[in-house]
C-alpha cells in the first residue's frame, strides 16, 4: 500500500505525457466505454475543420476540448490538460472520431483514461478489505458514472456537429 500514491502520480504523469504527445495507440486502442455512429449528410472531405470544432466546444462548463488529426478520416480529441476554470473535472474518457471510408458515416468512440480507471480499481481493493467503507465506493461509482454520462453526451454532440455541420468547413 506504500506504493499506491506514488504509483498513481506516476501513472497520471505518464498519461499526461502520452495524451499531450498525441501518441496514436493511446487514442486508437483501449477500453471502449462509448461508441456512437451518425449518418452524415456531408461528403467526408467537407467534414472536419479542427479549429472551428475546438472553438465550438470551448468555454463550456467542463474542460475545453482539443482535436488533432491522426490520419485522414481519423481525429483524436481530449480535454485540455491544464486549464483553470471555476468548474472542472478529471475526464473519464478520451475520444476518437472516425469518418468511415466509402460511406457517409461518422463514428465517435470514447476510451477509458488510465488514471480514473486505476483510481477506481484501487478504491475497489480498498473497500474489499474494509467492508464498512462501501459508501465511499458507491459515491465514487456515482461520480464516475455522472462524469462519464456528461462526456458521452459531449461525444454524441461531436458526432452530430461533424456529421451535420456547425464547426465544420
Amino acid at each position: 500500500m506504500d506504493y499506491v500514491v506514488p504509483g498513481l502520480l506516476a501513472l497520471l504523469l505518464v498519461e499526461v505525457v502520452v495524451a499531450s504527445s498525441w501518441w496514436r495507440p493511446y487514442f486508437t486502442r483501449g477500453l471502449r466505454l462509448y461508441r456512437h455512429a451518425v449518418s452524415s449528410t456531408r461528403a467526408p472531405s467537407q467534414m472536419v475543420n479542427l479549429e472551428e470544432l475546438a472553438a465550438h466546444f470551448r468555454g463550456r462548463l467542463g474542460p475545453s476540448l482539443v482535436f488533432r488529426q491522426l490520419d485522414p478520416g481519423e481525429v483524436a480529441f481530449r480535454g485540455v490538460v491544464f486549464e483553470l476554470k471555476l468548474f472542472n473535472c478529471t475526464p473519464v474518457m478520451r475520444g476518437l472520431l472516425r469518418v468511415v471510408p466509402g460511406s457517409l458515416e461518422v463514428v465517435v468512440e470514447g476510451s477509458a483514461n488510465w488514471f480514473p480507471l486505476a483510481l477506481s480499481l484501487i478504491a475497489v481493493i480498498f473497500v474489499w478489505s474494509r467492508p464498512m467503507a462501501w459508501p465511499i465506493l458507491v459515491f465514487l461509482g456515482v461520480l464516475v458514472a455522472d462524469i462519464g454520462a456528461v462526456q458521452a453526451k459531449t461525444h454524441r454532440e461531436i458526432g452530430q456537429v461533424v456529421a451535420h455541420g456547425g464547426g465544420l468547413r
